[in-house]
């Protein structure tokens, strides 16, 4: 009997406490994330670092050594000088710098450990650290650097011949002179050969170039007499792009390089001043070729690589001058008007959508992905400084869900743990603030709970509070206002009811329990006086 009664004074506590715990639980599961909706907002990007460089940036690359060793190498320019800076590829600090060199620098390119730099006349090579190795000077002359075929070996145009150079030492192992020309181009193709175009007298012949330096003829272009120049680039091993013009009239073509045969054409309007191309984007329509992304008159097309075929199509008002693809049909534009943009080539609709735009980019270029997001970042030139930039897309504000304290809670005690789930799956969260009557206070992540806390000492009274959620790009969430009061009297204002509706249950189970405890003892008080003996017990 005694066991039974104590059983239903602890029930009777518990469902005391069940009564003021039910809607606490239910007013923290209004609002889940998975009840609501991120809210679109602007696409935008943000810079993952950046600094200060102090001079004009001519060219950039990014440049990866090893495990965790990933470098940005920046070409400045001075008065007629010149000097290449490394930093972190990582977070932007300062790794080393060249000495300053005479000469009007061009470009900065890397085979291996080794950077080298195009400048007016000159090849300069220098190792990871930028000191310098050698250099190779040809006065008077135009130098190209054309790529490389090996890690060792590097392809030069030095005014109207080739050379194939070692970057051990200076050495030239072969050089080849076409004779006199009045257009010649070049490029490197994929496995080693060097393509050569020539013209002259108006006739267009070609011959490629082994890597031993064996030349091996082709065929006469006679129906390329029409165009007065043209551009070769690389597609795959078999194929090659050729861009001829003349003062009115330009076509692609895509080339067989087994005899130089045409497999499709596409007339394009005249050139415009600055204006780069064709560009090669990954293979989107699954045949198997890369795509080609180029720009005619005021309008952006993407080609099918193996037909020739408009696969997207937009107008876009800006020249062209170069396109960094970011993985599938992601891409970023960079114009002559130095406004770099991110696009995305949607085959389904047949055209381009646009998300974010950065203005005041001089050059621009492929960085490896630092945040494991699929999408490499940016290393760009902006003004006289540095900057690393997110090369992926948001356009969502971050989702604010379950809240607590609940709104309306009053409470006897005056330091109150806010708590707040918050997540973003773009960008990332850059800040979570509880707002408090007004003031700020900056949230941490709690690892055990997976919520954002933050610890407030409240003066008693009413109290009004929201929370602020920002992501790195500057997408802003404000969650709904709440009301908490802090009554530190016992049945006195502000929130007396609250006290009473906690206290009194309480109370009423307490008494209850110590009623029956007493019963119990006046019971078992008379047993033991009516039992023989019970006295002397």
């Amino acid at each position: 009997m005694t066991t039974e009664r104590g059983l239903t004074a602890f029930l009777l506590t518990a469902i005391c406490l069940l009564a003021l715990a039910c809607p606490m639980a239910g007013g923290a599961e209004e609002g889940g994330l998975g009840e609501r909706a991120a809210s679109p907002a602007e696409p935008r990007t943000y810079f993952l670092w950046g600094s200060k460089l102090n001079a004009s940036i001519t060219d950039l690359l990014g440049l990866e050594l090893g495990e965790g060793d990933l470098r940005a190498i920046f070409l400045l320019s001075g008065a007629g000088t010149w000097r290449l800076v490394a930093l972190s590829g990582v977070n932007g600090t300062f790794l080393a710098a060249s000495p300053e060199r005479r000469g009007i620098a061009e470009e900065v390119a890397a085979s291996s450990d080794r950077l080298l730099v195009v400048a007016n006349g000159s090849l300069t090579v220098l190792n990871a650290s930028l000191g310098m190795m050698w250099e190779r000077v040809w006065p008077g002359e135009e130098v190209e650097l054309l790529g490389f075929p090996s890690e060792d070996l590097a392809f030069l145009r030095v005014g109207d011949a080739f050379l194939c150079l070692s970057l051990e030492k200076p050495e030239v192992a072969w050089a080849y002179e076409p004779g006199p020309a009045d257009v010649l181009r070049a490029c490197l193709l994929p496995g080693g050969p060097l393509l050569i175009l020539r013209r002259s007298g108006g006739n267009w012949s070609a011959c490629f170039i082994e890597l031993s330096g064996d030349v091996r003829p082709g065929p006469e272009l006679s129906w390329l007499s029409w165009a007065t120049d043209a551009q070769l680039t690389a597609y795959n091993s078999t194929c090659c792009l050729l861009l001829a013009e003349n003062a009115s009239y330009r076509a692609l073509h895509l080339l067989r390089l087994d005899g130089m045969k045409i497999l499709w054409s596409l007339r394009l309007y005249p050139r415009r001043a600055g204006l780069g191309g064709p560009f090669l984007m990954p293979d989107l329509d699954g045949d198997g070729a890369p795509e080609i992304l180029l720009q005619t008159g005021a309008s952006l097309r993407l080609l099918s690589g193996a037909t020739g075929l408009v696969l997207a199509e937009s107008p876009y008002e800006a020249p062209v001058r170069l396109v960094l693809p970011l993985g599938k049909a992601f891409f970023a534009a960079l114009g002559t008007d130095g406004v770099l943009r991110m696009g995305l080539a949607q085959l389904e609709k047949g055209n381009f959508t646009w998300f974010w735009a950065l203005a005041g980019i001089s050059c621009a270029c492929c960085l490896k992905d630092l945040d494991g997001d699929g999408f490499p970042e940016l290393l760009a030139a902006i003004g006289r400084s540095a900057a690393c930039i997110w090369g992926s897309s948001d356009d969502q504000a971050p989702l604010i869900g379950h809240l607590w304290p609940e709104d309306g809670l009053s409470t006897s005690i005056p330091e109150v743990v806010f708590m707040a789930e918050v997540k973003d799956e773009q960008s990332g969260l850059k800040s979570v603030r509880f707002v408090v009557d007004g003031v700020a206070h900056e949230g941490f992540l709690d690892p055990a709970t997976g919520l954002y806390v933050a610890k407030v000492r409240l003066s008693p009274g009413q109290h009004e509070w929201h929370v602020e959620a920002e992501d790195r790009t500057g997408h802003v969430s404000r969650s709904e206002e709440r009301r908490l009061a802090v009554n530190l009297s016992f049945f006195g204002a502000p929130g007396w009811l609250d006290d009473v509706a906690f206290f009194v249950p309480w109370a009423i189970a307490l008494a209850g329990a110590a009623a029956l405890l007493v019963r119990e003892m006046h019971r078992q008080e008379e047993r033991g006086r009516a039992a023989p003996g019970g006295l002397n017990r």
